[in-house]
């Protein structure tokens, strides 16, 4: 029917505009639904460890920009804990030695946040094994128990 009065091209765009539609308001409901979630979550400051996951070094050796990132989270949590009066998270930094580093991102880690940051030696501890997240998480939780 819209094919004689309306061009070919523009009839294939709108058969595609209900869908386009339902595609954009799903994701906007999402984006709503998660911030809202966000909002509502609220930490628990009674948390024995904070696992901080590696994410590669530069030049083999230095903390990356997105690596200090984590790291100074885990940090700003582990602070958060000690001022409301929780018992001081171990901080384990997890991560192995890739093939193009020099060694491994746990201990680079650590070094970053014991003498940059100023964290005491005694709350951090090192998993320098893993190569994966599940390996991170198993050999993460072998320190902790």
């Amino acid at each position: 029917m819209l094919q004689g009065v309306i061009p070919s091209p523009l009839v294939l765009l709108f058969s595609f505009m209900p869908s386009l539609l339902f595609y954009i308001f799903l994701n906007v409901w999402n984006f709503l639904t998660l911030s809202l979630v966000y909002q509502l979550n609220r930490p628990r400051y009674r948390q024995q460890a904070i696992v901080v996951l590696g994410a590669g070094l530069i030049d083999g050796e230095r903390v990356s920009g997105l690596l200090a990132g984590r790291i100074k989270r885990a940090i700003t949590f582990y602070q958060q804990q000690q001022a409301k009066g929780g018992p001081t998270p171990l901080l384990v930094f997890s991560g192995g030695q890739g093939s193009d580093e020099r060694l491994p991102e746990a201990v680079a880690m650590q070094r970053y946040a014991v003498h940059e940051l100023g964290i005491p030696l005694a709350d951090t501890a090192v998993e320098p094994q893993s190569r994966n997240t599940l390996e991170n998480m198993r050999f993460s939780a072998q320190l902790i128990t």
